[in-house]
């Protein structure tokens, strides 16, 4: 089963029993999700970066999966992504998937990028939580792999998936903002700022699809 490290130094493995990564998933069901994703939570809680070590470089990040997740299991694992300037539990709470990881079986690893923003330099502890997963859990047992990604998150989805690294391994990207592929959406040609009462567009001055 998929293997990390602790603050302290000691592994941890995904498994049911391990109480310490279950904590994590518990935290995002104990805080409610009403108005903004921190709501209600303290500052140490909105900025913690995750109690999973990945070893290369030392850095943490979040791992959520079922909690009756037994070797073998097929599941779907899914890369997520925060946003610039954003936290790594402020995307777990932004897009809320662990609290669907039973019912759907899914696996998230939700990494943190030091300089809150994400660029070439987290490539390669982006790839070894990608590599740390996928031996664990068993490439046989993902059944798919999904990139997702908030604001530059995803416009960092959009770009990993098209890497040696992440274009033999990824099945799709979900960008939540950012990312926009295909250039921008269409507009109905009289599209713009609805006009007052009484005003007419000559008095305006433009149509209203230059406002």
């Amino acid at each position: 089963m998929p293997t990390g490290a602790r603050r302290d130094g000691t592994s941890t493995t995904i498994d049911s029993s391990d109480r310490s990564l279950r904590r994590d998933r518990d935290d995002g069901r104990r805080h409610g999700r009403s108005g903004s994703p921190e709501s209600g939570c303290a500052a140490q809680v909105v900025t913690n970066g995750g109690s999973v070590v990945e070893r290369k470089t030392g850095r943490t990040y979040f791992l959520d999966y079922p909690c009756d997740l037994k070797k073998g299991d097929r599941v779907t694992f899914v890369l997520s992504l925060h946003g610039g300037g954003s936290y790594g539990n402020w995307q777990r709470h932004y897009f809320p998937i662990l609290d669907y990881a039973d019912k759907y079986r899914l696996v998230i690893a939700t990494p943190f990028s030091p300089r809150r923003v994400w660029t070439a330099e987290d490539e390669g502890y982006l790839q070894n939580v990608v590599t740390s997963v996928i031996e664990e859990v068993g490439r046989e047992n993902i059944k798919a792999f999904w990139l997702a990604g908030h604001s530059q998150g995803g416009l960092t989805s959009t770009r990993l998936v098209c890497t040696d690294f992440f274009k033999t391994k990824v099945d799709g990207f979900l960008s939540l903002s950012g990312g926009r592929v295909g250039g921008q959406a269409g507009r109905a040609a009289n599209f713009g700022v609805p006009l007052a009462r009484g005003v007419t567009d000559a008095a305006r001055g433009a149509s209203p699809r230059n406002w």
